[in-house]
C-alpha cells in the first residue's frame, strides 16, 4: 500500500520529470484518487512545474562565465600574493649578508603595495561573483 509520505517524496521528482514511467503512472494513480495531496506537498515542489528549465546553450555559456571566473580568481590570488610578499623580498651575498631587495627603491615598494591592494579589491570581488553562482 502507498501512502500520501511515499507520494510527498516523489512528488517532486515527479514534477521535475525525473521520475521512471511506472512511478509516474503510480503517482498520477494515486493522485487521481487524491487530488487535496499535490496541494499539501512543499511549496518547492508546487513551483517545480512553474520553472522551466534552462535552454542548453544557455548553460554552457553560464559555465563558460564560470570557468573564466575561477580561472580569473586563481591569476588574481597569484599576483596579488607575489605583490603582497615582493617589497618583503631578502637577498644573500657571497658575504653571507641578507638584505632586502628593494630597500633603496620606495617607489617600488610602493608601486608593488598598490598593485597588490588592486588585486586582492578584484580578488575580493571576483570570488563574491562566484559566492553568487555556488562556487
Amino acid at each position: 500500500m502507498i501512502t500520501k509520505n511515499v507520494i510527498l517524496d516523489l512528488l517532486p521528482l515527479y514534477e521535475a520529470g525525473e521520475v521512471s514511467a511506472d512511478t509516474r503512472a503510480l503517482v498520477e494513480a494515486y493522485l487521481k484518487e487524491h487530488p487535496e495531496v499535490k496541494f499539501a506537498a512543499s511549496p518547492d515542489a508546487l513551483f517545480k512545474g512553474a520553472v522551466q528549465a534552462r535552454p542548453e546553450h544557455e548553460r554552457r555559456s553560464a559555465l563558460q562565465r564560470t570557468r573564466s571566473l575561477l580561472v580569473k580568481r586563481q591569476l588574481l590570488f597569484g599576483v596579488a600574493l607575489a605583490c603582497t610578499l615582493m617589497p618583503f623580498a631578502i637577498a644573500f651575498d657571497s658575504s653571507g649578508n641578507t638584505r632586502f631587495v628593494w630597500g633603496n627603491a620606495p617607489g617600488v615598494k610602493l608601486m608593488f603595495t598598490v598593485v597588490a591592494i588592486g588585486c586582492w579589491i578584484a580578488f575580493w570581488r571576483v570570488s563574491r561573483r562566484l559566492r553568487v553562482s555556488g562556487m
